[in-house]
């Protein structure tokens, strides 16, 4: 800073008034060596120290102008470092020789680290040039430019920015240039989705007109197809109205039930085509399966593009000759052929040509294409279907007019079979009642007889009269199963519900099978499972009979080894399972589906070591539908000669209810 001019003069004098030019006595030299005197001395003193009060003043000065300077040049450094914008400085080489605190934050790197290298390692590969083209243009030009280009950080993530730069002349290095660099990815961002988004309408405004088109057609199509029952009609308007908007010729082929063609509809542009389309048709019909397009349509079921229609195709479709000359002078130049289906049916195809316009048909003619297809397919249909339909509803007439005299017979039949099976099953009923007396005595006596009532027999006797009585047994229980098949057919036999002891009565009905199970040397084992319940709700005399008529089929038809019958809880609910074994002959998986039919059980019977086994096949069919009434569920297994396995699944019923039975279907 200089100093006032003022104030030089007084130095000098300062420089003069040394202590050595200064008597401590009352007189004193000036400089030339004449003595002052006091009072020029006093006057000395003071304007020096009028001088010296001054260059304090202007020290101080100095110093406050030093200071604000120095906050100056901080606010200078706050606004450089914390701009919103990063400042670059560039030598002409591209060297970064100054950025702030921005500028490094934009690229993700540390200031220092910064200084001195390249600016272009910075710049987005593909925008280099730009920056290039832009630096060079400034130092030949040295005006003010701007330059959007994208710069890339440390970890590689690019972003968009503006530089402004100006040349400068640095006193130490030469020309440099400085830059503001924004960052304006967002400002991109918002551009560059303004533009898709106008693009997008652009395209959804075409898309829509396009699709008004579409529309508009195919409601005009569907209204022409749904304006009569005569398909063949409807559909030679459609063809009409398909030329010249979608095509230069539309052609409608549809099966017969021979599998021949038929050509119903057919329209052209150019209308001296059509008699040659119609002339094509008659005379080289296309097969299908066969190398014509709609011949391959009609085997495959799928649509043909052939964008373009070479004359090697029409060579190679062409029959003879003339079918050659015929093909070319339609001038096809590009084709659709689509198929009618219905119903997983091929109906026919749909043929789209383009001849004079010259367009070539793609993907999206196809969309279209097929959804005309699937209207005339549908129209098509339903049109034979209302033609069946008649037909069927004509043939359906007389049907219901011999069902009607089928049913009137079946009805007068079902009254003579209703009144033949009431007429069985009351006599069962009666002779069942009057066989049991008689019955009934001879297994008295016999039991007297074996018991010595009447005296000792001897042994061939007492063998003798035991098969009368084991004899006499089986047929009160044969009788007793025709009364209750009787009851049952008649719905007459229900479940009647009380609290049972079933380990007792396995016990009562195991002591009737005794006696056969000592002559027959088989042996018994019964089976009690932990969870075996003491007392359970059931109709006795039902699981009287279902053991009965399992115990008894078991020891008719085990000759060696044992019985076993196993009473355990069920596990799936409330109730319990009965399961009845033995080593028996087994029944044959060929007749296992019909052991519960009645009078099908004799039919798996065979005859062990010469003795008759035969049986009426009443008992498991009596079983069976015992187990139903109950609502339970009866399951066999079996392996021929190795024996029998009856699992029965019994629930337990409501106390006090009397539940109708319903006979089986069965």
């Amino acid at each position: 800073m200089e100093i006032p001019s003022k104030v030089q003069p007084k130095r000098k004098l300062k420089k003069s008034a040394t202590p050595s030019g200064v008597s401590h006595g009352k007189t004193s030299h000036n400089g030339e060596g004449a003595l002052l005197s006091p009072g020029e001395v006093q006057r000395v003193i003071d304007q020096l120290r009028l001088h010296q009060h001054e260059l304090e003043s202007q020290n101080e000065e100095l110093r406050r102008a030093q200071t604000e300077l120095e906050a100056s040049r901080n606010r200078y450094s706050d606004l450089y470092d914390f701009a919103p914008v990063g400042y670059f400085t560039l030598s002409r080489s591209g060297l970064i020789t100054e950025v702030n605190l921005k500028g490094a934050n934009l690229l993700g790197v540390d200031r220092e680290f910064l200084l001195k290298k390249p600016f272009y390692f910075y710049v987005f590969k593909r925008d280099r040039p730009l920056f290039h083209a832009h630096r060079r243009s400034l130092f030949k030009e040295g005006k003010r430019a701007l330059c959007e280009i994208r710069l890339q950080t440390k970890a590689g993530t690019p972003f968009y920015v503006q530089m402004e730069s100006i040349l400068i002349q640095d006193s130490s290095i030469g020309p440099v240039f400085r830059t503001v660099v924004s960052d304006i990815t967002l400002r991109k961002q918002a551009e560059e989705e303004r533009a898709q988004l106008l693009l997008r309408e652009q395209m959804a405004r075409s898309e829509a007109e396009r699709i008004c088109w579409r529309f508009t057609f195919l409601a005009e199509a569907s209204e022409t197809l749904s304006s009569s029952l005569d398909y063949e009609t409807s559909l030679a308007r459609v063809a009409r109205l398909v030329v010249p908007y979608l095509a230069d010729g539309c052609v409608v082929d549809l099966l017969q039930k021979d599998q021949t063609l038929r050509r119903v509809a057919l329209a052209a542009a150019d209308p001296s085509k059509e008699a040659l389309g119609w002339d094509l048709i008659r005379r080289y019909p296309p097969k299908p399966g066969g190398p014509h397009p709609i011949g391959q349509v009609l085997q495959s079921g799928r649509s043909l593009v052939l964008s373009e229609i070479s004359d090697q195709l029409i060579q190679a479709l062409a029959q003879t000759p003339k079918h050659l000359k015929m093909a070319r002078s339609l001038g096809l130049r590009s084709a659709i052929v689509v198929p009618l289906l219905a119903r997983e049916r091929v109906l026919g195809a749909l043929s789209l040509l383009t001849a004079e316009s010259d367009r070539r048909y793609g993907e999206e003619d196809l969309v279209l294409a097929k959804d005309l297809a699937r209207r005339i397919a549908a129209a098509v249909d339903n049109a034979r279907l209302y033609q069946e339909a008649q037909e069927e509803i004509a043939e359906r007439k007389r049907a219901e007019e011999a069902i009607q005299a089928m049913n009137q017979t079946l009805q007068e039949k079902n009254l003579r079979i209703e009144e033949a099976s009431r007429a069985r099953n009351r006599f069962f009923s009666y002779m069942s009642h009057e066989l049991k007396t008689p019955v009934n005595s001879i297994v008295g006596f016999t039991q007297l007889l074996k018991n010595g009532t009447y005296g000792p027999l001897s042994p061939k006797l007492a063998g003798a009269v035991g098969r009368i009585h084991n004899n006499a047994g089986d047929l009160i229980h044969l009788i007793n199963n025709i009364l209750d098949l009787a009851k049952l057919e008649s719905g007459k036999k229900g479940v009647q519900a009380m609290e049972v002891d079933l380990r007792e009565l396995v016990d009562r009905v195991f002591i009737s099978f005794e006696p056969m199970l000592q002559e027959k040397g088989l042996s018994f084992q019964k089976e009690i499972g932990p969870g075996f319940p003491e007392r359970f709700l059931t109709d006795p005399t039902q699981v009287r009979s279902i053991l009965t008529n399992l115990l008894s089929n078991a020891v008719k038809f085990t000759e060696r080894g044992e019985v076993r019958l196993r009473l355990d809880r069920w596990p799936e609910g409330s109730g319990v399972v009965l399961e009845i074994s033995d080593t028996g002959v087994g029944i044959s998986p060929e007749y296992r589906g019909r052991i519960f039919e009645e009078y099908e059980q004799r039919v798996v019977m065979k005859e062990v070591e010469g003795k008759y086994t035969g049986s009426t096949g009443l008992g498991l069919a009596i079983v069976k539908r015992m187990v139903d009434s109950f609502a339970g569920r009866v399951e066999v297994a079996s392996v021929a000669g190795e024996g029998s396995t009856f699992t029965i699944f019994l629930p337990e019923q409501s106390p006090n209810e009397l539940m109708p039975f319903h006979p089986s279907s069965e």
